[in-house]
């Protein structure tokens, strides 16, 4: 604000109003002031700093319980992905069906430590023929249930009784059951040398019906070598001999 002329006919009036507002001014700031101690002298630092604390070990906590939550879920999906595998026991052999899910159905992929020419698992993915290392034939679904289609002894037209262990330890080599295939949703077919014994036989195709566990020559189809191939419209492919045929 200019300073006024000391010859200014209101220069008193004016000083006197300057010295007023000087004056309040002063007074205010000095009870701003006032406050201002008063307020610093009662607050609890110590109570305002626990209450930060706290707060921020909260944060830490949601972010923790967020962490945990989302490796729970995690490991949720991980456990599941590995119970979607089902582990069979056959003769003290662990086997493990390999399965997935394919539209919000399970299904076998595969079967773990076994070479593929000793398995086959149908056009579902619902069942699968396993061939152990003893040429035991076992079918699984994907419950986990199994049954027995090994043919342990064969007789005979004249009732005459081959033991198949027995065979297979006579006779060096003898293919008693190999090359499983599922034929349809209810036989399977494997190769073998049955019904004859000895050495430097021919191959037959046998056929397995799946529910009353019948065992049956397919007398047309033998031959020195055999091949069993892949199930098509015509039926399943056999190669025998260097010529293709077709089991119904």
């Amino acid at each position: 604000m200019r300073k006024p002329s000391i010859f200014s006919r209101d220069y008193e009036r004016i000083m006197r109003k300057r010295k007023r507002i000087l004056v309040a001014s002063i007074s205010l700031s000095i009870v701003s002031m006032a406050l201002i101690i008063v307020f610093i002298s009662r607050y609890n630092f110590g109570k305002g700093e626990s209450y930060l604390t706290a707060w921020m070990k909260d944060e830490e906590n949601i972010e923790k319980e967020q962490e945990k939550e989302v490796l729970s879920k995690e490991k949720e999906m991980e456990t599941a992905k590995l119970d979607n595998n089902i582990k069979i026991l056959l003769n003290g052999n662990e086997f493990e069906l390999n399965c997935s899910e394919n539209n919000g159905k399970k299904v076998v992929n595969s079967v773990k430590n076994l070479e593929s020419e000793k398995y086959c698992i149908d056009n579902y993915g619902e069942k699968v023929i396993i061939l152990d290392k003893d040429q035991n034939i076992f079918l699984c679904d994907i419950e986990g249930n199994v049954i027995d289609l090994t043919l342990n002894e064969y007789v005979s037209p004249y009732g005459e009784v081959f033991k198949k262990d027995e065979i297979l330890s006579t006779y060096n080599d003898y293919i008693w059951h190999s090359q499983v295939k599922f034929l349809n949703n209810n036989k399977i077919a494997y190769v073998s040398n049955l019904p004859y014994f000895g050495y430097g036989l021919s191959q037959f195709i046998n056929v397995i019906d799946i529910y009353s566990k019948e065992h049956t020559t397919m007398w047309g189809l033998n031959g020195n070598n055999i091949i069993l191939k892949e199930n098509l419209d015509g039926g399943l492919e056999a190669v025998i001999d260097g010529n293709i045929k077709y089991v119904e």
